[in-house]
């Protein structure tokens, strides 16, 4: 339970954070255009919200068709492949997702929080960033700004990134099972960009769904769907997350795994989310305070 209260007390400044990344270079070009940052701020909001909207009337009528045409066989599919489903949805906390459903009011409020909070993180950079600077010493305070704008790319980086990929991988897996005829393509194709976002497990768990959907048609079709998931991750892997999010980041792959695994067994989804973000921010200001120090080695610097 205390997970659950931890997540819904994070969500509003998570996502903050997600609108702050995809909002400030918009927000800076108008500004260069001499436009005020908070009206800069507003119609970039306006123009976010559009876009999604736009997106939503696009793709959205196509999904809720295809959980329409699925509701009906989902007792039929459970029933087939019970086993494998409570295996899946036992990676996810039941009651977390209950409480989901039950408060989508507060999550919409969570939402509305979040631009708000982004709106200030925006306008207020400066006023922040002085008040993080007032902690540490005079001395401290240019290599510690220069940190500053370094977690700040490395956030960034991570989280168009992750969205940027999960919409590429999400539209291939699409696209690749309409061609070999799976059922419900946009619904399954959604999962599948969707828990890509997860680092590492996402892939497997988005191909489940799919995979056992193509089962109940034939064990040919299953194994098809098993290559398109297949295809588009090494896609992912070798072509887009290296270029994407990787390359931003600075981790190398075993970091990567170890440090997934490792967030997966103590922290659950919520932690494997976090956890390259985070390890990236402490591997960068362990690199600051260590070119620090040898560069400024007897002057009495940290």
């Amino acid at each position: 339970m205390s997970d659950i209260k931890f997540f819904r007390l994070m969500f509003p400044f998570l996502l903050a954070l997600v609108i702050t990344y995809l909002a400030r270079r918009p927000v800076k070009a108008l500004e260069k255009r001499r436009v005020s940052r908070s009206l800069s701020i507003i119609i970039v909001y306006f123009i976010l919200i559009a876009v999604v909207t736009v997106l939503l009337i696009l793709v959205l009528p196509r999904i809720v068709g295809n959980i329409r045409e699925i509701i009906p066989e989902v007792p039929q599919i459970y029933e087939k492949y019970s086993d494998v489903i409570d295996m899946v949805l036992g990676l996810f906390s039941k009651e977390s997702a209950i409480k989901v459903l039950e408060n989508s009011v507060s999550i919409l409020f969570d939402m509305f929080l979040s631009f708000i909070l982004a709106f200030y993180m925006i306008r207020d950079k400066e006023i922040i960033s002085d008040f993080i600077l007032s902690f540490f010493p005079v001395q401290w305070r240019k290599e510690v700004l220069a940190e500053i704008h370094e977690i700040s790319r490395i956030i960034s980086g991570f989280v168009t990134g992750q969205l940027l990929v999960a919409v590429l991988v999400g539209a291939l897996e699409t696209v690749g099972l309409m061609i070999i005829g799976v059922k419900y393509p946009f619904v399954m194709g959604f999962i599948g960009g969707a828990a890509n976002i997860i680092p590492v497990i996402g892939p497997f768990i988005g191909a489940i769904p799919a995979i056992l959907v193509a089962l109940m048609e034939s064990p040919y079709k299953a194994l098809f769907a098993a290559g398109v998931f297949l295809i588009v991750q090494q896609i992912d892997n070798n072509f887009l997350t290296p270029r994407i999010v990787e390359g931003r980041l600075g981790l190398h792959p075993i970091v990567t795994l170890s440090v997934v695994s490792i967030a997966a067994l103590f922290w659950g989804i919520g932690g494997v989310l976090l956890s390259l973000p985070f390890t990236a921010v402490i591997v960068s200001v362990i690199k600051r305070i260590y070119s620090v120090k040898v560069k400024n080695k007897g002057n009495g610097i940290f």
